[in-house]
């Protein structure tokens, strides 16, 4: 199994006569879903035994590194640059300072597909200070990134919790979110959710 993996991982971690692909960086960003949804870590799978996915392994801190460096690169096309923000946060030893960098990917100028990219990972983190770096600069935030920073406070229960009260003290409104989020918020399973949320969401309506 351990050599399947990595005849499987070869393409995906071989650097050819140039930089990374997007493609790269995507794959391996599914394998590291794939990984976590097994309770697994590459930790894990480099201690088993020096062997050939070890060895391939060893390249994923050059791929990783070489994403740090293009989702900042607006030289590079989205695809590329949303691709390599599905890598960062992986790393703990390098935790914040990704946190940090995806968080700054959240303004008008990087392209849509970039900033939802990068709120997917940050959403990947259970820190407790995910919901504020999603939120910070959310007047400047274009819909489909609201859309999508709302659909990441709305995963994880305390997370919810800090949209309901970003909602009733700012700078988040009420009508900010769309009736199918509103709706998820009135209907949810927490009924200390659902008193909040009907506290502050029944008085207004959002005409779109």
């Amino acid at each position: 199994r351990r050599d399947l993996m990595a005849r499987l991982l070869a393409p995906v971690l071989t650097r050819r006569n140039g930089p990374f692909t997007g493609r790269q960086m995507m794959a391996f960003s599914r394998f590291l879903d794939a990984l976590a949804r097994r309770k697994a870590t590459l930790e894990t799978l480099m201690k088993e035994n020096d062997d050939a996915l070890t060895t391939q392994l060893r390249s994923v801190d050059a791929l990783i590194g070489f994403a740090r460096q293009a989702v900042e690169d607006a030289s590079q096309p989205a695809p590329n640059r949303a691709a390599a923000a599905t890598l960062l946060g992986r790393d703990n030893k390098q935790l914040r300072q990704d946190m940090g960098l995806l968080a700054s990917l959240l303004e008008p100028k990087t392209p849509g597909e970039v900033q939802k990219a990068a709120v997917k990972a940050l959403a990947l983190s259970a820190e407790a200070d995910i919901p504020a770096l999603l939120t910070r600069g959310w007047a400047a935030h274009v819909p489909e990134t609201r859309s999508a920073v709302v659909d990441a406070l709305l995963s994880r229960e305390p997370w919810t919790l800090e949209l309901l009260h970003q909602i009733e003290r700012g700078p988040i409104a009420a009508i900010d979110l769309d009736a199918a989020r509103r709706d998820r918020l009135m209907k949810h399973r927490e009924e200390k959710i659902r008193a909040i949320a009907a506290r502050l969401l029944t008085a207004t309506a959002n005409p779109d």
